[in-house]
């Protein structure tokens, strides 16, 4: 209850007709989510902004494991506007893979409403990989484009909002505010003026390449004196890192003075890390030094903020700490992305 009366106490409502700023909250630097009203009587619920999935998820109360049991959960039977599908559900995500059935029900956020939303609950999600996050769901923020985590009949929320035609615009932005737990936005419908004055130069536009992610062009990367052959940049508020393949991340790690401690790159937080990424029309994209590296036990040394993931060799994933110094707008309606390095 705490955490409501918190974010709702930093709320700021806009007067443009279509949009509407919403605040979020940032844990721990890897987890950010927003409260999302979920059937009547509305049950407020903590949900992951994820635009690395189409796919809208919710513990269920139907779930015995153990990694449910920390979260708040939906129940279907508590709400006068649910609606029972029942088709079963399996999703893999990059932390491990859940399942459910797949259930309907009204979903509100800021002033907006999508009724009869589709959804999934979950009811199984072995392991402990959810025990500890701070969300109560995943609001799937990505592409309507086929991917290995899209399902019939499953529009994602943003599309579902569009087609009840309360937007504006296509689009919707994130500001991450330096002080993390407050002032961060969320702006449904177009851009919030007062994070764009934040920008320390206007915001730089790459069309998207992919139509089931949020993904962009590029022609190369590199990291301090050294070059990498990265071709494709997707955007993604689901991770906690900087994704690369296993093949370049080892290039990257040797190419830095580290030792590794359980397969994690560990480096002085002296060191001096330059990495930038150049886009198709020869905009960059630039993070250093602290950007890269988050402390780790031992006094003076960091953990390189640039991990392994199961994609291709010539794409890297922007994730938590790319996010944390960029204003970023996902503009459906025209096909691109624009982003803006914000005052720190």
């Amino acid at each position: 209850p705490g955490t409501e009366v918190q974010l709702a106490a930093n709320a700021t409502a806009t007067a443009v007709p279509g949009q509407d700023r919403m605040p979020f909250r940032d844990v721990f630097g890897s987890q950010f989510y927003a409260e999302v009203s979920v059937g009547e009587p509305a049950l407020v619920m903590r949900m992951l902004l994820d635009t690395g999935s189409p796919t809208t998820t919710l513990f269920s109360q139907h779930c015995g494991d153990e990694s449910c049991r920390t979260h708040r959960l939906y129940k279907s039977e508590d709400s006068a506007t649910f609606e029972r599908d029942g088709r079963p559900i399996r999703i893999p995500y990059a932390t491990g893979m859940v399942s459910g059935i797949v259930s309907r029900d009204d979903f509100r956020i800021g002033k907006f409403t999508v009724a009869n939303m589709t959804f999934t609950e979950i009811t199984a999600a072995p392991g402990r990989t959810f025990m500890y996050t701070s969300f109560d769901g995943v609001l799937g923020l990505g592409r309507p484009g086929k991917n290995e985590i899209v399902y019939d009949g499953m529009p994602p929320f943003m599309d579902r909002l569009w087609a009840s035609g309360q937007l504006a615009e296509r689009m919707f932005s994130l500001y991450f505010s330096p002080t993390r737990n407050y002032h961060n936005w969320l702006t449904i419908g177009g851009q919030d003026a007062e994070s764009m004055a934040k920008l320390v130069q206007p915001l730089t536009w790459a069309p998207l390449i992919s139509d089931a992610y949020w993904q962009v062009a590029a022609i190369g990367m590199t990291l301090n004196t050294g070059t990498l052959d990265i071709r494709q940049v997707v955007f993604d508020t689901g991770t906690s890192m900087i994704g690369v393949s296993k093949k370049v991340r080892d290039q990257i790690v040797h190419s830095v003075w580290h030792f590794t401690m359980n397969d994690i790159a560990v480096i002085s937080c002296k060191s001096t890390l330059n990495l930038t990424i150049t886009i198709a029309d020869g905009s960059t994209i630039s993070l250093r030094d602290d950007e890269l590296m988050l402390p780790v036990g031992a006094i003076g040394r960091c953990m390189l903020s640039i991990v392994a993931l199961p994609i291709d060799d010539d794409t890297i994933v922007l994730g938590t700490p790319f996010f944390q110094r960029y204003y970023v707008s996902f503009d459906e309606g025209n096909q691109r992305i624009g982003f803006g390095r914000t005052r720190q």
